[in-house]
């Protein structure tokens, strides 16, 4: 069984250096990069919307994991 947990990080883009604190999910494969560029990305989204971005990828997980098979 699978698992997710939802941690603050410093997520630091390559390209400018930029670094900004975000949240992140974390799976027993590590941390999900490609949602912390997106988060990047839309940056200048509400903390709303961004709250419920990761809480609908980690339902997505979630139900995934419990559905296996």
């Amino acid at each position: 069984m699978g698992y997710v947990i939802r941690r603050k990080v410093i997520y630091k883009n390559d390209l400018t250096g930029h670094e900004i604190k975000l949240n992140a999910l974390i799976t027993e494969s590590g941390i999900i990069i490609s949602h912390l560029r997106f988060l990047d990305l839309n940056q200048g989204k509400s903390q709303a919307w961004k709250e419920k971005s990761i809480f609908s990828l980690k339902l997505l997980i979630e139900y995934m994991n419990a559905n296996e098979g």
